[in-house]
């Protein structure tokens, strides 16, 4: 029998199961005026890169609607405690400043590849290093960052114009510069697309109505940006692996859009986004310990269906008990107990919620004397 297609209604509920995550963006961003933040506190940062007519820009359309919309449908919903839930009713701030390469690069920079690429990686990396210090966005997404420069120019290093023969020292020096693991690293999320070469080429006939002649529409640079692609992820994913290991792998994104439905494709973005938010709070709630406040936010989502008196048992438990027993392990029982706490019953996963307290109770006793052999 074959397989069923993914209806708009099936799509529809998988956003709205995404959006019960939309607190994780407030936890990320309320605490970046800390004085102890060490500078972390700052916009949640979103990179993508890839091969022309893959769908970049509209999933960070999408993208963008989703978390500058998405708060108002949750703000007022579901909280146990009215002073933890989300005030952004507005959405939260999404800034996406303009892609380089088609939107600011001069155009008669063309006729002269490594300049061309190397202005739209320099604009691109001005672009990284101001939201990497961004205090007022909660997300960033960046339209081809320095990264995906940095692809172009190994191509046209490989590649060079028979007229530019000299073309390849210059591509390759600039092209390591924008591969440095500072500027690798500053970015939480690295989402890079691919698209089969062909199927990029019908995108463009389809859109245009007159042939365009661009990058898309020449089946030579199309192949060997695939492979560049492909090659050079692996690399990135490496390093901020090595930079992140409490993330690992989920810090870059490849997605191959050749025949996968557009609404796929932005479900699986945001929810790639949603998990590195989660596993980086994680890490720091591992390294820094608990609050009462944040341990309440913890479990608030799980303790809104309970009855008053369980739900103010089960709190007054986790302010002055559990926070304590928490912040008394090593930063691996901490985060071992955090992700059995995630793993199976508490953050953000409401719909699997016990209704008498002191069995909640008793559960994080033993949670808690298992974690502290970590």
């Amino acid at each position: 029998m074959a397989e069923r297609s993914t209806s708009s209604e099936d799509y529809a509920e998988q956003a709205k199961e995404l959006q019960k995550k939309l607190p994780l963006v407030l936890e990320w961003a309320k605490d970046r005026l800390d004085p102890n933040a060490n500078g972390t506190r700052r916009a949640f940062i979103v990179e993508f890169a890839g091969m022309p007519k893959s769908g970049k820009s509209s999933t960070i359309e999408t993208v963008r609607h989703f978390f500058s919309h998405g708060p108002k449908s949750v703000a007022d919903e579901g909280w146990a405690d009215k002073d933890l839930k989300p005030q952004m009713k507005d959405g939260y701030r999404v800034d996406t400043p303009a892609e380089g390469v088609s939107l600011r690069t001069p155009n008669y920079l063309r006729s002269d590849p490594f300049a061309y690429n190397t202005w739209a990686g320099a604009y691109a990396l001005q672009e990284l290093l101001q939201a990497s210090h961004d205090l007022y966005s909660h997300i960033v997404i960046l339209d081809r960052g320095p990264w995906d420069a940095s692809c172009w120019l190994q191509y046209w290093k490989e590649n060079p114009p028979k007229k530019k023969s000299d073309l390849a020292k210059g591509c390759q020096q600039i092209e390591k510069f924008l591969r440095l693991d500072t500027w690798m690293t500053l970015a939480d999320l690295h989402v890079v697309f691919v698209i089969e070469p062909e199927q990029a080429a019908e995108r463009e006939k389809r859109k245009r109505l007159i042939q365009h002649g661009g990058a898309s529409s020449n089946p030579n640079l199309m192949k060997a940006m695939w492979t560049i692609y492909h090659a050079q992820f692996q690399e990135l994913q490496k390093t901020k692996m090595r930079d992140c290991p409490h993330v690992g792998q989920k810090s870059a994104l490849l997605v191959d859009t050749t025949n996968t439905p557009q609404k796929k494709v932005e479900l699986q973005v945001i929810g790639a986004i949603f998990s590195v938010l989660d596993a980086k709070i994680v890490n720091r709630w591992a390294e820094n310990g608990l609050t009462p406040e944040k341990a309440s936010w913890l479990f608030g989502v799980y303790s809104e269906k309970m009855l008053a008196r369980e739900r103010k048992n089960l709190l007054d438990y986790v302010k002055k008990t559990f926070v304590d027993d928490f912040n008394k392990l090593s930063p691996g029982g901490r985060r071992a107990a955090l992700g059995e706490l995630r793993e199976n019953y508490l953050l953000l996963r409401p719909e699997s919620h016990r209704a008498q307290s002191q069995i909640m109770i008793e559960e994080l006793k033993s949670l808690l004397t298992t974690a502290a052999t970590q």
